[in-house]
């Protein structure tokens, strides 16, 4: 979302603080990501699991 408002404005300061914010949230997930992985096991074997799905039907497609 903040990656769709840096790019539908025309004001540059807009731009430059959106696409910084865009990067903070990016981090924020991986960081969300590796304490869940300490915490739940299992959730994280479901994300590889759907991680595996998601490539499996990207190669189905022509």
């Amino acid at each position: 979302m903040y990656e769709q408002i840096a790019t539908a404005t025309d004001n540059a300061l807009v731009r430059v603080v959106m696409a910084s914010v865009a990067r903070e949230e990016m981090v924020h997930a991986g960081e969300f990501l590796s304490l869940l992985a300490d915490l739940s096991q299992d959730e994280i074997t479901a994300y590889d699991e759907g991680q595996k799905e998601v490539m499996k039907m990207q190669k189905d497609i022509p």
